[in-house]
Parts: C-alpha cells; sequence; structure tokens
C-alpha cells in the first residue's frame, strides 16, 4: 500500500537520509538504505549476484527478496504495483514517487 510505501521510505529516511552507500553514524556496524547489521548481511548477499551493493538498485532487490523469493511469499502478483519491471527500477521509483500523508513535517529529498 501507499502506506507502507511511505513507511519504508520513514525508515530509510530516519536510518540513512536515504543514502545508500552510509555506514551507520557512531558506529554499531549498520550499513546502506536500512542499516543493515551487520553489513555482511547486505554485502555476502550482493557479492554472491555479483551486484553491487553500494547502490539504492542493489538494496532495493535486498528488501524485494524475501518477499518475492522465500517459501513464504504469497503466491500473488500484489508487488506489481510497486516494481512493474523485471528490475527494481520500478520499485526505487515508486518509492521515491510515492506520495507523503498529509501531516508530513517535511519532505523527503530526491536522490
Amino acid at each position: 500500500t501507499k502506506n507502507a510505501i511511505c513507511g519504508m521510505l520513514g525508515n530509510m529516511y530516519a536510518e540513512s537520509g536515504i543514502k545508500a552507500d552510509i555506514d551507520q553514524i557512531g558506529g554499531g556496524g549498520g550499513y546502506g538504505l536500512v542499516q543493515w547489521t551487520p553489513k555482511n548481511h547486505l554485502t555476502d548477499w550482493a557479492n554472491k549476484r555479483g551486484l553491487n551493493w553500494k547502490t539504492v538498485d542493489t538494496q532495493c532487490r535486498k528488501i524485494q527478496y524475501p518477499a518475492k523469493c522465500s517459501s513464504f511469499a504469497p503466491n500473488t502478483t500484489s508487488l506489481s504495483y510497486i516494481c512493474p519491471k523485471p528490475t527494481t527500477k520500478g520499485f526505487a521509483t515508486a518509492l521515491l514517487s510515492s506520495r507523503q500523508p498529509q501531516n508530513a513535517v517535511r519532505r523527503l529529498p530526491s536522490l
């Protein structure tokens, strides 16, 4: 839903300022859009697939992976509106172009 997308963006903004290539401020071992901890949860996954773990595209793929590729994923096409293309460009575009709740205090920065 749009609310879920807004929630994800809010989390990314709080965790990383929506910056893909960022280490956790003050230490702690987190990294990236959603501050994967430890960092190797992201880097190992990306390296295994030949992807650059420092990019928004790769990190959006990692976010989608459990929903689309695990045995617990629903057998539906409910994610098609989020990611209309096989790549995550559509997903990232949907995330970044989603409308904010009317009571949002500040706008999220564009990438």
